[in-house]
């Protein structure tokens, strides 16, 4: 599987990162072009898991996978709601991928619905869910997402939408990023929707609700 195999030697380790970081070195770099009021656009910061906003965290995998750490590469139960919603419609509409499936196709594979594209994907996310921990996955996911037209990686989507690192980011800013995810070219933070508004509004409904935040800290001290 060369996909999962390039991905392996192109991202630094645990343990990499985690000296590098204690070396006092920058954790982040890119490159791209500086717009009007310092926001930044077509920049890929990378970020180290514990410099992301815990609700950034919480927010994603609440819209996009919320069985996240208790899965592996599949949600079954998702996938089964997906494509019952799809046979009722004719057609390919909901996605009902995982953080880790979506990871796959982000890296490697094009946008396209087809039977064969979905096999490579679940191939795919299967070798990476091997190799890589549950905290890896998700911290590589959240700096190659797209937030907007040339915008990659939640740092660069907290700079270019809020003008701050995304360490800083709240709970209402968590939600409305987490919200845009499903459609980023339409759904733009920086001028909200009304559709978009409520997407905010039952993330952050989930995230009080649901005690998100204590069962990431319990699933990330087993899958670090």
């Amino acid at each position: 599987m060369n996909g999962a195999a390039s991905v392996l030697r192109a991202t630094a380790s645990h343990a990499e990162a985690k000296r590098r970081r204690d070396a006092g070195h920058d954790w982040r770099y890119g490159l791209g072009r500086t717009l009007a009021g310092g926001a930044t656009a077509g920049f890929a910061f990378l970020g180290y898991y514990d410099h992301i906003s815990p609700d950034l965290r919480r927010a994603v995998l609440i819209a996009e996978d919320d069985a996240f750490w208790r899965h592996e590469v599949v949600d079954l139960d998702q996938l089964q709601q997906s494509l019952e919603l799809d046979w009722a419609r004719g057609r390919l509409v909901r996605g009902g991928s995982t953080i880790t499936q979506q990871l796959a196709k982000n890296l490697y594979l094009s946008p396209s619905k087809n039977p064969l594209r979905k096999l490579r994907e679940l191939i795919i996310a299967r070798r990476l869910e091997a190799e890589l921990t549950k905290t890896r996955i998700l911290e590589l996911y959240l700096n190659v997402i797209e937030w907007g037209d040339g915008i990659y990686g939640a740092e660069a989507a907290a700079r270019a939408y809020f003008g701050k690192p995304a360490s800083d980011l709240d709970p209402g800013d968590a939600a409305l990023l987490a919200g845009a995810i499903a459609n980023p070219r339409l759904l733009n933070p920086a001028k909200p929707t009304s559709r978009l508004r409520r997407r905010q509004q039952l993330i952050l409904k989930r995230m009080l609700s649901s005690g998100a935040g204590r069962r990431e800290s319990a699933a990330t001290s087993s899958w670090r």
